[in-house]
């Protein structure tokens, strides 16, 4: 179930999901709003940086995402957003962060997708 979900989608979603999104949406991000964070706050609390940063994350699918799902579909991204900003903390590797952002779209639209008929035109 997991190929068809990616392989049912049109060549250009998949390389924008898969690639190009994840490497825009962690430039933009990490060395962006997250370094901008962890820059700017007093340095007690630049720890936060991974959190506020996943959650203008979420605010930004809250806002491109259809409907009525755009409150779950939003609080699915905080999760991985914050997780990927932890790491980024801890390595400081824009690379690696784009690799995880895309193994969590990869899985997305190949399996959670595919399993929820109903997302399938988001």
């Amino acid at each position: 179930m997991f190929a068809v979900g990616v392989l049912l989608l049109p060549i250009g979603a998949a390389l924008r999901s898969i690639l190009l999104a994840p490497l825009f949406e962690e430039a933009v991000f990490r060395l962006g709003v997250h370094d901008a964070l962890a820059m700017h706050l007093p340095r007690d609390k630049a720890r936060l940086a991974p959190a506020l940063t996943a959650l203008a994350f979420a605010g930004l699918h809250l806002l491109l995402a259809p409907g009525v799902l755009a409150w779950p579909l939003a609080a699915a991204t905080a999760v991985p957003a914050w997780w990927i900003g932890l790491l980024y903390e801890r390595k400081r590797r824009l690379g690696t962060c784009v690799a995880w952002h895309a193994g969590f779209n990869l899985v997305w639209l190949g399996g959670f997708r595919s399993v929820v008929p109903a997302l399938a035109g988001s």
